[in-house]
């Protein structure tokens, strides 16, 4: 079995088949961190996966189940009901070869053990039940003289080939079942009258005749709504169409008593015919007037020129509390006149006169944020800008400006002129001195003036490609795809604004701390302290923003998962990073290359209990990025294995730090919506904080309605605590058999991400 991370420990109490033909096999574990103490109360990812022939064999059949641990440590789960990622479970040949079952907890892969004779009761519920294809030979045999369903299963692999088809006298198609649908042929005589060619009915309440429901005949179609109100939002009539996946239908018209709704393909072939639109027939024998014609991309309403040289006109109107109308707008053919409140973010082009009352309101300067600097080099460095708004003007001139104090502006030499952007731009910094700090920002300017973005420092690097800390220390560096990275480990034991951290040597003072503070492993300040490995701090010292030399940070999890993905995937990438041979590594050091120039050293930890532990067996570097109020995340290497692993730990464990060069870039969270799964009058539903963009969650949760794309101000909000990582959340106040639309959100410094919309309907009352 795989070597456990430091806080996580697995025992296996019982795997045993559940009994008559089951559809599963349960699994207990009692989850306990290296220490032994119990991990109680826990959120915890299951992933398991049953593998054929060996321990490395192929997956068959894999799947992942969310829970959380008793108050003992103790999951409890049935194998074959959690959500499945590939294959079927139902479909797995038991009685074909052996098979393995491979457990991973919380992304951390436990090791693979052959399933024994057990589990082949699945099996057993198909060997040995063969027929003879001889009907008389079955026993309880059914009845057939009386049919309660009928199947019709085609075998045609021709889409226009019918599966099921009945035909008039004549050899005429009335109705066909293709593959991908169903088609009714109407006939256009005029036997059938005004009943139409094809009908859909309902029974009537009382015992009258039926009611038409849906009537079509060769030159109008007719839907008939319910003005029942118990049917709700459902709404009386809808027109949908089928996704390209296999989701839920679109809908494309929905009518109900008191709205219609039309919903607009964007599909960018459809734009210039429109998405909907209503016309009228021309009273000679020329194409038909239209009088809406609405697109993706664009509303026209066409206003007619009436005799005696007046037209007709396009209104929009207000109304108050006591249902009273205002006109906000009224066109005709040749006026428009506005009787609100005109804002205006981009251009406003009139041709002809131009009338107003009221006062001019004065446009602004424009926004913008600086693009932090990247290629840090010790004379130079790239930076540049985003334009959120031009305030109204056109931008006439944007660049970068820097120099050695804050905030500098564009009296200074020391800028690029980037010409007019309306988005991003960059520039090249150059001039610069090695080893010295620099701010540098982005600006624009309208005809209003000049606007900067945010104020960036940054640092250059030393002669030769090294960086010093605040006490002197030198550190290598190395640059990997747009990152710079120091080659060995922190040794500081100062903030870069000069002030001490705590050395803690005491175990129990060590435990109990909840602010900044270092150690040096076995308390050994000058071995560990010459060798490269470095100090261990505890992620406090991290969370002060202030460890590493100014101009460099700690790494957030987006960062080792940009080197990640520059160095390819996560199963490699740790063999690039570590440092080669068994001088500081333990044997075997697999697949160490550091062709990335890295250098990894296993600096070991010091657990949150205070021992030392791990000093040659692995390398584990704090993150910045916290998954909850008492866990953030490392990345870890270790001597048996060429993965890179990103996994939770306690703040109080002392970790080995590694800085990046350039400010963290702090964004919005990134957050998925995990799939509903609806009962009568709830559901539950959830998400995953993949990422808390460099700045910690302080609200998560889901929002929901009866409406698409719930938001917080729009919906009704389950908020399901703080800090990254999987959560579930309960909606509660449901009616049965209505249909919902839910997100995930999640909130941070920055502001609200949302998830994916996902759609669920409740289950209707029997």
């Amino acid at each position: 079995m795989k070597k456990l991370i430091v806080s996580i420990a697995l025992v296996i109490v019982s795997l045993t088949v559940l009994a008559q033909s089951p559809s599963g096999f349960s699994y207990q574990a009692i989850l306990k961190d290296a220490s032994g103490t119990v991990r109680a109360n826990a959120a915890t990812v299951v992933k398991f996966e049953i593998l054929q022939g060996s321990a490395n064999g192929a997956v068959v059949y894999s799947e992942t189940q969310n829970t959380t641990t008793t108050n003992t440590g103790l999951i409890n789960l049935s194998l074959g009901s959690g959500t499945p990622l590939s294959g079927t479970f139902g479909a797995i040949n038991w009685g074909t070869g052996t098979y393995f079952l491979k457990i991973t907890i919380d992304g951390v892969a436990m090791g693979a053990s052959q399933l024994l004779s057990v589990p082949y009761a699945l099996y057993s519920t198909k060997a040995g039940n063969g027929f003879s294809g001889s009907y008389s030979d079955l026993t309880n045999k059914p009845d057939l003289t009386a049919i309660n369903k009928m199947t019709v299963t085609g075998t045609a692999t021709d889409m226009e080939e019918p599966l099921f088809e009945v035909k008039n006298k004549t050899g005429q198609t009335v109705f066909a079942v293709y593959n991908e649908g169903v088609r009714i042929y109407v006939d256009n005589g005029s036997a059938k009258g005004t009943k139409g060619g094809f009908a859909i009915g309902g029974f009537a309440s009382a015992k009258a005749a039926s009611q038409n429901l849906l009537v079509v005949n060769s030159d109008s179609i007719r839907a008939y709504i319910d003005t029942n109100t118990g049917k709700g939002a459902k709404g009386g009539f809808a027109i949908g169409g089928f996704e390209a996946a296999k989701g839920t239908g679109d809908e494309y018209l929905r009518v109900t008593r008191d709205s219609t709704r039309v919903y607009i393909n964007n599909t960018p072939s459809k734009a210039p015919k429109g998405g909907f639109a209503i016309g009228g027939f021309s009273t000679s024998k020329g194409e038909n007037s239209e009088y809406l014609l609405i697109s993706p991309d664009s509303t026209n309403f066409y206003v007619r020129q009436l005799p005696g040289g007046s037209s007709s006109t396009f209104n929009i109107l207000s109304l108050d509390n006591l249902l009273g109308q205002k006109s906000l707008m009224r066109a005709g053919g040749d006026t428009i006149n506005m009787s609100s409140v005109l804002n205006l973010q981009n251009n406003f082009n009139v041709y002809g006169d131009i009338g107003y009352t009221g006062a001019a309101v004065k446009l602004n300067v424009p926004e913008l944020t600086t693009i932090a600097p990247s290629n840090v080099t010790e004379n130079g460095a790239e930076s540049g800008g985003y334009i959120i708004s031009n305030g109204g003007f056109a931008i006439t001139v944007s660049g970068i400006v820097w120099g050695t104090s804050p905030n500098p502006k564009t009296s200074l030499p020391t800028k690029t002129t980037n010409g007019a952007f309306s988005e991003s731009f960059s520039g090249i910094i150059t001039g610069l001195s090695a080893s010295t700090k620099y701010y540098v920002r982005a600006y624009a300017t309208n005809s209003a003036g000049t606007a900067y973005g945010n104020d960036i420092i940054f640092v250059t690097l030393g002669a030769g490609g090294t960086v010093a800390d605040i006490q002197g220390n030198i550190y290598n560096t190395v640059v990997i795809g747009s990152q710079t990275w120091m080659t060995t480990n922190l040794k500081a034991t100062k903030l870069n604004d000069g002030s001490q951290i705590p050395m803690a040597i005491n175990d129990f003072m060590w435990q109990y701390l909840s602010t900044a503070a270092y150690a040096w492993y076995d308390n050994d300040s000058l071995t560990y302290h010459n060798t490269g490995y470095g100090a261990l701090y505890n992620w406090y010292t991290v969370n002060t923003g202030k460890l590493c030399p100014i101009g460099w940070h700690v790494p957030t999890m987006a960062d080792f998962s940009d080197l990640t993905t520059f160095l390819g995937d996560p199963f490699t990438a740790g063999g690039k990073l570590k440092e080669t041979g068994t001088t500081h590594w333990l044997a075997p050091n697999t697949d160490a290359t550091n062709t990335s120039g890295f250098t990894a050293l296993p600096g070991g930890i010091r657990s949150y209990m205070g021992p030392y532990m791990g000093v040659g067996e692995a390398a584990q570097l704090w993150t910045s990025t916290m998954m909850s109020p008492s866990d953030a995340y490392n990345a870890r290497l270790d001597f048996g294995s060429a993965e890179l692993m990103i996994s939770p730990s306690f703040n109080q464990l002392g970790l080995s730090v590694r800085c990046l060069q350039g400010a963290p870039v702090v964004t919005a969270p990134l957050v998925t919506t995990a799939i509903p799964s609806p009962g009568f009058v709830d559901a539950t539903s959830g998400g995953n904080v993949v990422s808390d963009g460099g700045s910690f969650v302080t609200a998560r949760g889901v929002v929901w309605s009866q409406t698409p794309n719930p938001t917080l101000q729009t919906g009704t909000v389950v908020n399901s605590g703080a800090g990254s990582g999987i959560y579930v959340s309960t909606i509660n106040g449901l009616q049965p058999g209505n249909t919902y639309y839910v997100k995930a959100f999640a909130t941070n410094s920055v502001g609200t991400s949302y998830g994916m919309q996902e759609v669920f309907t409740t289950i209707m009352a029997k």
